[in-house]
C-alpha cells in the first residue's frame, strides 16, 4: 500500500451537506421542520425506484445507521440527476449488494459472473461501497466505508471515516477488483491509496460521510464549485442533519402524485417514486 496524490484527492477532503432541491433546481435550503415535507415520514412503509424497493425499516434508517437499500438509492440520485448526461457512461455507482458479492465471493470465475455485466473496463471512475458483513446466510455489518477507482491514474482510494475499521475488508475488496480488472485487460498495476477522511463522532454516521464523500468527490470530477464546509466536530451536528434532512426531502419529492391525496398524505401504505429519467 502507498499513498499518493491523484487529481480528485490532492486537498483534503471536506464535506459539504447536499442541500439540492429537486431536479433542476437551484433551491440549496432545508426545512425548518419535517412538518414541511410533502408527507410524514412515520406513513411510509414501501416506496420503489424503478425495480427498487424501500421497506419500512429502510426509511426509518434515514433517522439512524442508513441500510444498504438507502445508499442505493442515494447513488441513483447522483448518477441520475446530479450527473450530467455526457458524464454518465464515464462513472459508476456500485450497488452495495454487488460489493457484497465480491467481497464474499471465493474465485476470480464468481467475481467475473458478478462484474462482467457492469462493464467496468470502460468507466472512468467506479464508487464501491464496503460493509464489514461477513455474514452470507444473512443482514448483518456495523460500518460503510467508501472505496473508489479511479481509471487514469489505477487508483483505488479508500475513505473510512471511523479510524480505518474498515480496512480490512476495504484490502480484500481492492484485492479481487484488482484481479477481476486485470483478467479483463485493464492496464496496470492498481495502487491502494488509503486517504484521510473526516471523522464521524458516533457509531451510526457511517452511511451519511460515505454518500457525502461520493457526492463530493463527484463535484470534483464534474468540475464543480461548492461552498465546502470542514466537518470539524463542533460542525458535525449540523452536517448530519442537514444530510439525514435532505434524504428525507429526496424521497418525499420522488413519490408519484397518485400515491398522495389532496393535503399531501399518502393514500396507502404503498408509494411509487422516480429517480431521473431513462
Amino acid at each position: 500500500m502507498s499513498t499518493r496524490d491523484t487529481d480528485l484527492a490532492t486537498e483534503p477532503l471536506q464535506l459539504t451537506p447536499s442541500l439540492q432541491g429537486q431536479a433542476g433546481s437551484t433551491d440549496h435550503s432545508v426545512p425548518e421542520s419535517k412538518e414541511s415535507q410533502l408527507f410524514d415520514k412515520k406513513n411510509v412503509t414501501k416506496s420503489k425506484i424503478k425495480r427498487m424497493t424501500l421497506s419500512e425499516e429502510d426509511v426509518a434508517s434515514v433517522d439512524g445507521w442508513l441500510t444498504d437499500q438507502i445508499l442505493s438509492f442515494y447513488f441513483k440520485y447522483l448518477k441520475r440527476e446530479r450527473c450530467p448526461h455526457p458524464y454518465r457512461q464515464n462513472i459508476k455507482f456500485i450497488d452495495p449488494a454487488i460489493s457484497f458479492l465480491v467481497l464474499s465471493s471465493s474465485s476470480l470465475r464468481e467475481i467475473r459472473t458478478v462484474l462482467m455485466p457492469l462493464k467496468l473496463e470502460s468507466r472512468d471512475l467506479i464508487f464501491f461501497p464496503v460493509n464489514n458483513n461477513v455474514d452470507m446466510q444473512g443482514e448483518g455489518g456495523s460500518h460503510w466505508s467508501l472505496i473508489v477507482f479511479i481509471k487514469a491514474t489505477r487508483t483505488f482510494h479508500s475513505f473510512d471515516s471511523l479510524q480505518g475499521s474498515n480496512r480490512e475488508p476495504s484490502r480484500v475488496l481492492y484485492e479481487k477488483l484488482s484481479a477481476f480488472l486485470t483478467s479483463i485487460d485493464v492496464p496496470g498495476p492498481f495502487e491502494f491509496v488509503i486517504e484521510a477522511t473526516p471523522q464521524q463522532i458516533n457509531s451510526s454516521d457511517c452511511g451519511v460521510y460515505v454518500i457525502a464523500i461520493a457526492e463530493e468527490l463527484l463535484r470534483r470530477y464534474l468540475g464543480e464549485q461548492s461552498d465546502e464546509m470542514n466537518v470539524a466536530s463542533e460542525q458535525h451536528y449540523l452536517f448530519v442533519k442537514k444530510m439525514r434532512d435532505f434524504i428525507y426531502r429526496l424521497i418525499s419529492s420522488k413519490m408519484c402524485e397518485e400515491d398522495l391525496d389532496g393535503t399531501g398524505r399518502l393514500i396507502s401504505n404503498t408509494v411509487h417514486v422516480q429517480v431521473g429519467g431513462k
